[in-house]
């Protein structure tokens, strides 16, 4: 038995009061005990929870009267709705006797007779969300809700995730197949979990199947050949460390099960636990039909869209030339560089053969005058051309620096904005096959109001998506320009210390 399985299947001594309940908790994936001391779980359960400190990714809770273990990853908690909790927290037991929580339940419109179950509250409260309320705090957590001025509701902080490439490398079938391993870690959270990048690539196509509709942060193209290069190894890990924020950042994308799933199981049987119910569920996504919409669909909502995609064509354009200009700059650096050092190594073949190994200067010594203005001279050539190998090397620096940074933002932005594409054609496709059926008086009148409803919601995801874009771009854009032009300034001023350092000698010796 291993030691994850010793630690959840350990005995307890248990005893429950209603003040022992830290937070209430939704399951999200089933779970089926095996051994005493766990506790069985269904889709939408709602689990009182009491202990967090169990260790070994295991949580103590309540539900209906049981109590035992379960995987913390298995449930989403509802930190901000405390009237979930059920007293006293036996099975059928009456809701009416929760007092002031049950209080605030029946201003929501939840009545519960005394063999509902916890899950069914949530379900009224859901209920009473779709039929026309817009206040957030009263929304099942997770439910995707689209705020006045379609905007995503987000929480009120995210995570921030780091990335970082481990010492070790991955390795199977007794180490004929090798791969590169990254450690990934997140702010408030203890635990380390290790991914290969193949892990990435399947959370983002997990992403694209149960989200349609939003736009998925690019990942970086598989690649075979230099995989185990230390610069590619490099710019993955930032690009991989990029898109988790990407999405960490996305109202719906960073709060999803499979995204937490992701960042948390730490053992093989839970990822493949968590990766079978995410797959299962990605299957048949039902995320458009889960929306809630806080106002309706303004009437020129196609016009929004249709300047707005005029609007994204062109960002994406410019930046698609922004890209190849600064390719060629960067090609042209290369070049500068690479003269650089040969400028630097024929400086040097002037300099003191002692000195320097590229010089073969013959030795001579002027007759005539006891102090040689040229040998000076000649020597101090030698030391510029140290001072041009070291622009060089600055230079090579510089051009790394470019490369993984503004140009990788400019890479990836380019990405994103290709990204939105489908979006649009979403949105038309919808509408167009909404004016065909409109037009057939086959159509029944209530088939044709379902299809309306969902035009109007893949509508409302494209403006929600196109306001989170365009709020979010002009802050890393920004970002991108100060950090860029930093590093930039930062490499002229030590050329110009450099050149600076190179005139002294010349000044002092004459």
């Amino acid at each position: 038995m291993s030691d994850f399985e010793d630690e959840g299947c350990r005995e307890s001594v248990y005893s429950f009061s209603p003040e022992d309940v830290l937070f209430t908790a939704q399951c999200i994936f089933p779970f089926e005990s095996t051994c005493d001391v766990e506790l069985s779980l269904q889709e939408g359960d709602i689990v009182n929870v009491t202990r967090t400190d169990v260790g070994g990714g295991w949580w103590e809770g309540e539900l209906n009267g049981n109590h035992g273990l379960f995987p913390e990853s298995y449930v989403q908690i509802l930190s901000h709705i405390r009237n979930y909790i059920l007293f006293p927290l036996k099975p059928h037991s009456s809701v009416s006797k929760q007092g002031n929580e049950g209080e605030e339940a029946s201003e929501q419109g939840v009545s519960v007779s005394n063999d509902e179950s916890s899950s069914t509250v949530a379900m009224a409260r859901h209920s009473s969300i779709s039929a026309g309320q817009s206040d957030t705090s009263s929304a099942p957590p997770g439910t995707p809700f689209i705020t006045a001025g379609h905007r995503w509701h987000s929480p009120e902080d995210y995570i921030v995730a780091t990335v970082t490439k481990s010492d070790v490398k991955g390795s199977k079938f007794s180490g004929i197949k090798q791969f590169t391993v990254y450690e990934i870690t997140t702010t408030g959270g203890s635990r380390k979990v290790t991914r290969r990048f193949k892990h990435f690539a399947w959370l983002h196509e997990r992403l694209v199947r149960m989200f349609p509709s939003i736009v998925i942060p690019p990942i970086p193209e598989k690649q075979v050949q230099g995989r185990f290069d230390d610069d590619f190894i490099e710019q993955r890990r930032q690009r991989l460390e990029r898109f988790l924020n990407r999405v960490a950042r996305h109202p719906i994308l960073g709060s999803s099960s499979v995204f937490r799933h992701f960042l948390t199981a730490t053992d093989q049987k839970e990822w493949k636990s968590g990766k079978r119910q995410a797959e299962a569920e990605s299957s048949e996504s039902k995320f458009l039909s889960s929306i809630v919409c806080a106002e309706a669909l303004p009437a020129d909502h196609e016009d929004h869209i249709s300047k707005y995609t005029q609007f994204s064509n062109w960002f994406e354009k410019t930046f698609q030339a922004l890209e190849t200009e600064y390719e060629n700059l960067i090609k042209s650096h290369k070049a500068i560089r690479d003269n650089l050092e040969r400028v630097g190594k024929s400086l040097k073949c002037f300099g003191d053969p002692t000195l320097f190994a590229e010089s073969e200067r013959p030795p001579f010594k002027p007759w005539w005058e006891k102090d040689d203005h040229m040998m000076h001279l000649l020597n101090n050539l030698g030391i510029m051309g140290e001072g041009v190998k070291q622009l060089a090397l600055l230079a090579n620096e510089q051009e790394d620096e470019d490369r993984r940074g503004f140009l990788g933002f400019v890479r990836e932005y380019t990405a994103l904005l290709k990204a939105f594409h489908p979006v649009f054609k979403a949105v038309n496709v919808a509408w167009h096959e909404y004016q065909q059926l409109s037009s057939k008086e086959t159509t029944p009148p209530e088939t044709l109001s379902t299809i309306r409803r969902n035009c109007e919601t893949i509508s409302s995801v494209a403006l929600a998506e196109a306001r989170h874009f365009y709020e979010n771009a002009s802050v890393d854009l920004s970002h991108a320009v100060k950090e860029h032009t930093t590093t930039t300034a930062e490499f002229h001023r030590k050329a110009a210390q450099v050149w600076d350092q190179i005139l002294k000698e010349f000044s002092e010796k004459k």
